[in-house]
């Protein structure tokens, strides 16, 4: 289970930057996380793209997305 989460900076080791790395999450009902989603584009924070597919958190009714940026986006 440890190793799940273990980073693999080989897929794009210039890029990696620990400190400039940034995970945002929006969890809720999926019409809310989709909701906030688009709302958020509508802001200018990211695009559509930059998020996860809705995932499943184990509570009934509730989902996750992810969207993992460096520090330069708004």
């Amino acid at each position: 289970m440890s190793t799940d989460f273990i980073p693999n900076h080989d897929n794009n080791p210039e890029d990696y930057n620990p400190k400039k790395q940034r995970i945002n999450y929006i969890k809720g009902s999926p019409e809310a996380v989709t909701k906030t989603i688009y709302g958020l584009y509508a802001l200018g924070y990211g695009s559509l793209s930059d998020w996860s597919p809705l995932q499943p958190t184990g509570i009934p009714g509730q989902v996750i997305s992810f969207a993992s940026k460096s520090s330069t986006w708004r």
